[in-house]
């Protein structure tokens, strides 16, 4: 994780593109805390894109996690918690950061919606990190969506494969801000 000295993980089905233009990486992640490496800490799809905003960049990494999630995060966060403003949003995340004033930089009202509105149509845990131009989305899930299950059909299957690919359209549409060629967000 970006900000953390040290991280254990294990990664597979790695694949990268772009999607309206904005560049990304996206593989299933399993990560392990530091000094025990049979305790998962997320598992699931991370995709990171190259960027999140037209114009701003993180210039220390920010995090934000589920609340529920706090025990597994204990000595992975930053040094310093942030609460927001939004009322909502803190009752699901925990926000930790290196600088708090850049976290309110980043962390619009509108941003703070939005992360909201991806949080309930992706329906799992979300994780996410700021850092530099990059946004970091983690999605937490019972199963690698790429992993073939022999006794699954292959149209249930795919299904799977393009849930995941959803996660990183609806992630464009909802939580990077660069306008679009036609001038919209």
């Amino acid at each position: 994780m970006p900000g953390q000295a040290k991280s254990f993980y294990e990664s597979g089905d790695y694949f990268e593109g772009a999607y309206e233009g904005i560049r990304f990486r996206a593989s299933s992640v399993e990560t392990y805390e530091p000094d025990n490496s049979t305790l998962t800490v997320f598992d699931g799809q991370v995709i990171v894109f190259s960027a999140f905003h037209a114009f701003k960049t993180s210039e220390t990494a920010i995090q934000i996690f589920p609340k529920k999630q706090s025990g597994k995060m204990k000595g992975l966060t930053l040094r310093e918690k942030v609460e927001t403003e939004n009322e909502a949003f803190n009752s699901m995340f925990s926000v930790y950061a290196e600088n708090g004033h850049n976290a309110f930089y980043i962390l619009t009202p509108q941003v703070l919606e939005d992360i909201l509105e991806f949080a309930k149509i992706i329906q799992n845990h979300v994780y996410i990190v700021f850092s530099d131009q990059s946004m970091y989305l983690g999605c937490e899930q019972m199963q690698n969506p790429f992993n073939a299950i022999v006794d699954l059909p292959i149209e249930e299957q795919s299904k799977n494969i393009v849930m995941a690919t959803e996660v990183i359209r609806k992630a464009k549409e909802i939580l990077i801000h660069i306008e679009n060629q036609s001038g919209k967000e």
